[in-house]
C-alpha cells in the first residue's frame, strides 16, 4: 500500500508542480496545493493515482464531488475536465492581453 505522503509526491511530481485544472504553479499561489479525487471518494472513487490530480485550492473548492456540469451555451450536461483523459488545450485556452 503506498503511503499519502508517497501519493503527494508522485501526484505533485507528475504534475510538475502545477495544478492540473488551471495550470496556477503552486509556488505562485502562496497555498499548499491539494490531492484531488477525479472520481470523488463521495461517488465511490478511488484513491490511486489514476484518480488523483494536484489541485489548487480555487479549483479543488469549485470542483467539489462534481464530475458533469450544465454547458451555459447548450445546457447540455457535459463531462468536467479531466486531466487523466482529456487533452487542456481541447478544452481551455489563455487570453494574451
Amino acid at each position: 500500500m503506498t503511503s499519502h505522503a508517497e501519493l503527494v509526491r508522485r501526484v505533485e511530481q507528475r504534475a510538475l508542480g502545477r495544478c492540473e485544472f488551471c495550470r496556477m504553479y503552486q509556488a505562485l499561489q502562496g497555498a499548499t496545493f491539494h490531492l484531488k479525487h477525479l472520481l470523488p471518494s463521495s461517488r465511490d472513487g478511488e484513491t490511486n493515482l489514476d484518480n488523483l490530480a494536484w489541485s489548487c485550492p480555487g479549483c479543488n473548492l469549485h470542483k467539489a464531488n462534481r464530475i458533469d456540469a450544465l454547458d451555459p451555451e447548450t445546457r447540455v450536461l457535459v463531462p468536467l475536465f479531466n486531466p487523466r483523459r482529456d487533452c487542456w488545450d481541447d478544452h481551455f485556452s489563455v487570453r494574451r492581453l
